[in-house]
């Protein structure tokens, strides 16, 4: 449990605040970077690079958190490791043609 993410945490929604959120601007560069490798990867190695990824924004100090507001409880939760590598994963697939 925690009051409030750190810059380096990426927030899982919808919205402005989430876009401009600073671990999100970061997290949409690295994907962008690696997406032209994620396209050509073939499909049994494309979890490995989703998994880089949250494991170079695990090196971070401190290490980004994939969070989530829950409105009922009003706190933040953070997701799992299986939950965040989907969210970059989706990333990833976002936006190829």
């Amino acid at each position: 449990n925690m009051d409030f993410p750190t810059e380096n945490d990426v927030i899982c929604g919808r919205g402005n605040r989430v876009n401009n959120y600073s671990g999100n601007i970061y997290l949409r560069a690295v994907v962008k970077a690696l997406r032209p490798s994620y396209v050509e990867m073939p499909k049994p190695k494309k979890p490995m690079i989703a998994k880089a990824v949250i494991n170079h924004l695990l090196s971070f100090n401190p290490p980004a958190r994939f969070l989530k507001y829950d409105l009922e409880q009003k706190q933040w939760s953070i997701l799992d490791e299986k939950k965040a590598l989907e969210k970059v994963r989706q990333a990833l697939r976002e936006n190829v043609s």
